[in-house]
């Protein structure tokens, strides 16, 4: 009698013959299980899934859905057609390197010559080629580090020289009497070596020495210039000042000049023409003087005359002279009242001006705050025309700087971390000027970070895909400085090939699942699964577009999703920044019983205590029992540890491949520290992890600014029956407006289905009562299958400041377990930037 199970609808025990079909390892248990009277029609075989290896051979497979059955027929749900490959298809399987020999003895006893070596083989599991292996390291040399070896004493016997070597053994060098060589001639020989090597070292030297001597003094030479040139240049700017005055007095001075000039002309004209009158006058009467004697007296009485008026005449130039001298020292004088004048003017037009400038500015205030810079902003200052800019002045110790803006606010930046800074602001218009506010003293914080929260989701509960990308949704947004992207999205996936999800940004991963540094999800079975992944990333200021892509090597669904994205505000590398690694063996990677292994290791260093998130996504099978796989920080989990639920790790015990994350959050002190994505597998057998990109970031730690919590449920396992069940509760208490991040992973198991959310003060139980559409927002883990799968979510909010809780929230409609659950997150004030 067959035996069914309820997931979803009727499944016989043919479908879980060919669910085990899909992995390739029962499919001679299932055989053909319809009867002669039964009538079973099925549709179209699909295309052929990936090669993957079965019992040593390499295999793939195709499927046919039911389409009709008759009256009490018993058909299969799912039909499967298994065909051989070519084993070079599955060469990641079939072909592996055996464990190193142990090390080989050393090749001497003594000096660092020695050395010791181990090798190791390929192991061929099937008639395959290890071409890829070629590169491999097959044999390892190591030295062995010995102490040095005793050195050979030399001594002189006669005319021989001995020469005895470590152990005790001798050589004695014999020399005939035509030629004699002593240990004096030995040791002088060698002193006169060492002598021409010092000689040589000191002739190096004094070259090397006359060499930067040269150089120092073309430096030197070229700094005296340097500063001879900057004298000059400030002595040509003096003259050129001065000159400029002397040439506006000397101007005043000239018109003053030529206007005595121009009378002393007039003067010295005159006299000229009355000499030129008097000696035509004499010429006159010299020539008429032998005519008329009597006209003689009378022009002597007429030139008489003509002398005195003469006189006269020169008396009063002598006065007009004496006249002009009086009108330069009147001018002069005229010229100083002009100055003064002039002064006055100035004093009168600057008390005018000053009414018109801007009255006192005010103080500014502080609206953001980083570890290197300052956001300030102020009221206007009034003024009776328009204010043409601020200046902004900021101080600290003896220096002093000034930054001009034509707005009421201000970034300030490139300051020191901890550092108090006095700051003013004054308002300039036309006129000039007005008075400085009063001094504001800030000190720069030790770390600071402000984020913001956005999130999308598909328009309907469900979107569906084949081999080309699609989107499921989008997220745009503009950021004015360094920003640390952290992107997370979570859902149910369905597809009957494989399928890739990841998280694009600005289009860096157009086609999912090629960029194993971007921490691609991944899945391969038709059973609903969840399906998320976390990702981090810096941008730079400006405009960024955040998506969650998907593609399928058949088709594909995701159900019931949503993207959720925390922008964080990183504007100091040192003090904000993101780390990321992959497997060290590339996409595939193992780990056998009963090993702790380490994916890969990122390192750093804090310069404050920190917030520190690391997020691992991959694809994981067991070939037997049951892994763990957690994120270490300083490798502060092995073995067992790797299960605490503390740090939310992921379980599986699935012979199929499962998506798979686990994220890490946690606080630490400044210094250095490393992260490692973890694998533990309890029990015999090997874990294989496919395709790991790990991801992380580190923010500084502020009482008012960011901050960790987590919960841990009180017992392993946990049982819902169609009821809300809330394993663990964190509560926080949030100084400001903040932005949470909360997530949670455990491992579930039901008959019917189960969802389960990170709950913000118990805003799940609503939607779990209700199955309802909010489930899709709150990016809600999902299970339909009576097999232990992951079960994890990632999930922001904003929240007002005050007290909140944080739980972890799942139901099961019918009957379902969660177990090894653990809750984890993070929070950031909000601000804009």
């Amino acid at each position: 009698m067959n035996r069914l199970y309820v997931v979803r609808g009727v499944v016989s025990r043919q479908s879980v013959c060919a669910m085990l079909v899909v992995v390739a390892v029962a499919v001679a248990l299932c055989g053909s299980l319809s009867t002669a009277q039964d009538v079973c029609e099925f549709g179209d075989w699909s295309a052929f899934g990936p090669c993957a290896p079965a019992n040593e051979e390499c295999v793939k497979l195709q499927v046919r859905s039911l389409t009709f059955s008759s009256e009490n027929a018993t058909c299969p749900q799912m039909e499967t057609n298994v065909v051989s490959c070519d084993p070079q298809q599955c060469i990641e399987y079939f072909c592996k390197l055996s464990d190193w020999s142990e090390w080989s003895p050393c090749t001497a006893t003594c000096g660092p010559e020695a050395t010791q070596t181990r090798d190791r083989e390929v192991l061929v599991l099937a008639n395959v080629s290890c071409d890829h292996l070629s590169g491999e390291i097959m044999v390892q040399t190591k030295s062995c580090n010995l102490p040095d070896c005793p050195s050979p004493e030399i001594v002189a016997d006669g005319e021989n020289l001995v020469v005895s070597v470590p152990e005790g053994k001798q050589i004695t060098f014999k020399f005939g009497a035509d030629k004699s060589i002593t240990l004096d001639s030995i040791q002088d020989n060698l002193q006169s070596a060492i002598s021409a090597l010092e000689s040589e070292q000191n002739e190096v030297l004094s070259t090397l020495q006359a060499e930067f001597k040269d150089d120092i003094s073309i430096l030197r030479g070229v700094v005296e210039e340097a500063e001879t040139n900057a004298l000059s240049n400030a002595k040509d700017y003096t003259d050129e000042v001065e000159s400029t005055l002397n040439v506006a007095l000397n101007f005043k001075y000239g018109q003053l000049d030529d206007k005595l000039s121009s009378t002393k002309g007039e003067l010295l004209g005159a006299i000229a023409d009355t000499e030129e009158l008097l000696g035509k006058k004499l010429s006159d009467t010299n020539s008429t003087h032998i005519y008329n004697h009597n006209q003689q007296q009378l022009q002597i009485d007429g030139i008489i005359s003509l002398l005195a008026d003469t006189t006269s005449n020169l008396a009063i130039l002598e006065t007009n002279a004496a006249n002009a001298e009086d009108i330069a020292d009147s001018l002069s004088s005229l010229r100083a009242d002009i100055d003064g004048d002039i002064s006055t003017v100035d004093d009168e037009l600057n008390a005018i001006r000053k009414q018109f400038l801007p009255v006192k500015s005010a103080k500014p205030s502080v609206t953001k705050s980083w570890a290197d810079s300052l956001s300030l902003t102020w009221t206007p200052t009034p003024s009776a025309t328009d204010i043409i800019k601020y200046i902004v002045t900021y101080e600290t110790g003896s220096t002093s700087k000034n930054v001009e803006t034509s707005t009421t606010s201000v970034v300030l930046e490139g300051l020191s971390v901890d550092t108090s800074y006095d700051i003013t602001v004054t308002a300039k218009n036309f006129f000039g000027e007005g008075e400085a506010s009063d001094v504001v003293t800030i000190k720069t914080p030790a770390g600071q970070v402000y984020a913001r929260r956005f999130t999308c989701q598909y328009g309907s509960w469900a979107i569906s895909f084949g081999s080309s990308p699609v989107v499921l949704c989008e997220i745009r947004f503009t950021t004015s400085m360094r920003t640390i992207i952290h992107g997370s999205f979570t859902g149910h996936m369905s597809t009957n090939t494989w399928v890739y999800g990841t998280v694009s940004i600005d289009g860096d991963d157009p086609t999912p699942g090629e960029q194993q540094s971007h921490s691609p999800a991944h899945s391969y079975t038709s059973t609903w699964e969840t399906f998320g992944s976390d990702r981090t990333r810096i941008v730079d200021a400006g405009d960024h577009v955040i998506q969650a892509r998907f593609r399928s090597g058949g088709s594909g669904s995701f159900n019931g999703g949503s993207l959720h994205v925390v922008a964080i505000a990183a504007p100091v590398a040192s003090h904000a920044t993101t780390f990321g690694c992959i497997t060290t063996t590339g996409w595939s990677y193992g780990c056998a019983y009963p090993q702790t292994c380490r994916a890969c290791s990122i390192s750093g260093s804090a310069l404050f205590p920190s917030v520190i998130i690391g997020a691992y996504t991959a694809h994981w099978r067991l070939d037997s029992n049951w892994a763990y796989g957690a994120v270490a920080i300083n490798n502060d989990l092995s073995g067992s540890s790797v299960s605490d639920q503390n740090f939310s790790p992921s379980h599986s015990y699935s012979s199929g491949w499962e998506n798979t994350r686990s994220v890490r959050i946690d606080s630490i002190e400044a210094g250095g520290f490393s992260m490692q994505p973890s694998l533990w597998k309890g029990s015999s057998g090997t874990v294989f992890f496919n395709g790991m990109g790990f991801s992380s970031f580190m923010i500084p730690r502020g009482s008012n600014s960011a901050g960790t919590f987590r919960c841990k449920p009180t017992e392993w396992s946990y049982r819902s029956q169609s009821n809300t069940m809330t394993p663990c509760t964190a509560t926080i208490d949030l100084p400001v407006r903040s932005v949470v991040y909360g997530f949670y992973s455990g491992h579930a198991y039901t008959s019917g289905t189960c969802y389960g959310v990170v709950s913000f003060d118990n805003d799940g139980d609503a939607a779990l009562n209700n199955y309802s559409t909010p489930l899709q927002a709150m990016a809600a883990s999902h299970t339909y299958t009576p097999l232990w799968e992951t079960f994890q979510s990632g999930r922001t909010i904003v929240m007002d400041a005050g007290k909140h809780t944080v739980s972890i929230q799942f139901q099961c409609r019918g009957d379902g377990y969660l177990n090894g659950s653990g809750l984890q997150g993070y929070w950031i004030q909000e601000g804009d930037f």
